[in-house]
């Protein structure tokens, strides 16, 4: 087997599972996730153990490397960001990963359908909100185009736990067609479990209810929430 170089970038994790990588190797990238140019490409590293969270990859050889990205987005873990496609393993890889790293940003670029996410304590789920154009002679707003979005079903919710926070994207149940005035409401967009819980920049639609301050767990308080 030919020695890798850390400069050397694999088409995608796959290709490293194909590969024995010599111990002198410590990094490497790769140029997408299943597919070379599909977004998920990242910088990983070599660590001494296996990870305990989502990003991470194993070589032929046996050796563990992890992600070692400072802003890590979704598709680095596996969304399709189609809006159709069930992304909510990715998206709560991404923000298990930044968890056990002792906290950080996720960033939202695309278009999610997901079942329920939590946003851990000290994660923040973040993208850059723009408010969706609104067709007058349709009377509907055009989410064809939205990103970043997330489109939850209607028995799910989007939870924000203590020292967390959501912001910069738009909320949206599944399925749901915005108009001037939707008929149908269902479920909680967003659950806060937590003290210090931060929501903002977003626009939310097709829900019963946007916000709920739900009961915390054993050790969380639910005193001081900052919505804007």
């Amino acid at each position: 087997t030919e020695p890798v170089h850390s400069a050397q970038m694999f088409e995608s994790r796959t290709s490293v599972g194909m590969t024995n990588i010599p111990a002198p190797q410590i990094a490497f990238r790769t140029s997408g996730y299943t597919l070379p140019g599909d977004g998920g490409g990242a910088l990983y590293k070599r660590v001494s153990t296996q990870p305990t969270h989502s990003g991470k990859v194993q070589s032929l050889d046996g050796a563990w490397f992890e992600i070692a990205e400072n802003f890590p987005v979704p598709r680095q873990f596996g969304a399709v960001e189609d809006g159709v496609t069930y992304d909510t393993v990715a998206v709560q890889s991404a923000i298990d990963y930044v968890y056990a790293k002792g906290g950080g940003d996720v960033q939202l670029t695309g278009r999610y359908h997901s079942g329920n996410i939590d946003v851990k304590a000290g994660v923040k789920l973040s993208g850059s909100f723009r408010a969706p154009t609104f067709n007058r002679g349709a009377g509907v707003f055009d989410l064809a185009t939205q990103a970043p979005v997330i489109f939850l079903d209607a028995d799910a919710s989007l939870t924000v736990r203590g020292n967390a926070a959501a912001e910069g994207f738009t909320l949206v149940r599944y399925g749901l067609v915005i108009g001037d005035a939707p008929t149908t409401f269902l479920g909680t967009a967003i659950k806060i479990r937590g003290n210090d819980a931060y929501v903002g920049d977003m626009m939310i639609a097709g829900f019963d209810k946007a916000i709920e301050g739900i009961s915390p767990l054993d050790g969380e308080r639910c005193a001081r929430h900052h919505f804007q």
